[in-house]
This record gives structure tokens, C-alpha cells and sequence, in this order.
């Protein structure tokens, strides 16, 4: 099996020697979907800009891997006393999860953000999500307005 390219290097947990990674699987989104609703792509990060620290270590506990981006991360985690803030890692768990739904590589995600960012467009990518599949153009009437 191929070593998955949808993982986040997540630098605030292991080292050079054990590194560790933010990788949601099938499994881990029907946790978070489970968790915090049908939604979830937009209420995990309004919880997290509100700091929300427990929906931290929930996402944390969902998916920090070993190196392999398979191996769910058993050992060296505190959950009760973090070295990171809700802040820190907020981007990060998003970047996870949207990689996750879309099949992008976090290779893709860097540059689409990149190229976003030159365009001077929303380098977010969990706002789209919502939107997939439906117009982002407002409703208009057929009816020709009365004059």
C-alpha cells in the first residue's frame, strides 16, 4: 500500500526521529460527522475559533497518526496539558479534515492556497465544501420586476 498524501505534518507533537501527522481516515470523518452533526465542516472550525478546547482534543484524538498516516497515535500525548494552544493548531485540523473530504494531497492544498492568495481569493478550503454540489449564485425572481 502507498503511503497516503493526504496528511498533515503536525510539528507540535514527536520529533525528527518519530514524527507525527494529522490524517483523517473514512472512519475518523464519521466520528467528527457523528460528533458535531451532518455540518461538521463548518461548526468544527466556529468552534475552533472560539477556542474550543474540547473540540480540539476531540479532532486531535480522531486524527493524530504515527509517520505512517495510519497508525493512530496511542503514546506521548498529553490531552489533559498540551504544549499548543486551540490557536495553533486550529488551521492545521482544518487543513486535515478538507484534504480528507476532497482527496486533494497536502502537496495540492499548499499550492491551491498559494495561487489563492495571489488571486486575492479565500485561501480557506473548508468554506467550499458546504458549497459543493449547489449555485453560489443568489435566487433570483423570473418574474421581470414591475416598472
Amino acid at each position: 500500500m502507498s503511503d497516503p498524501t493526504n496528511k498533515v505534518p503536525f510539528p507540535y507533537l514527536g520529533d525528527a526521529n518519530n514524527p507525527v501527522v494529522l490524517r483523517y481516515r473514512t472512519a475518523d470523518l464519521i466520528m467528527l460527522e457523528a460528533k458535531y452533526g451532518a455540518q461538521f465542516t463548518t461548526e468544527i472550525p466556529n468552534r475552533l475559533s472560539m477556542n474550543s478546547s474540547e473540540c480540539m482534543v476531540f479532532c486531535l484524538r480522531s486524527g493524530l497518526k504515527e509517520a505512517d498516516g495510519r497508525k493512530p497515535l496511542t503514546k506521548g500525548v498529553d490531552y489533559d496539558d498540551l504544549p499548543f494552544s486551540v490557536q495553533e493548531v486550529a488551521d492545521v485540523i482544518c487543513d486535515a479534515i478538507a484534504i480528507a473530504i476532497t482527496g486533494r494531497s497536502y502537496a495540492q492544498l499548499i499550492e491551491d492556497r498559494r495561487e489563492a492568495a495571489a488571486g486575492g481569493a479565500d485561501p480557506d478550503p473548508l468554506p467550499d465544501l458546504e458549497m459543493a454540489g449547489s449555485s453560489t449564485e443568489p435566487s433570483r425572481s423570473d418574474t421581470p420586476a414591475a416598472s
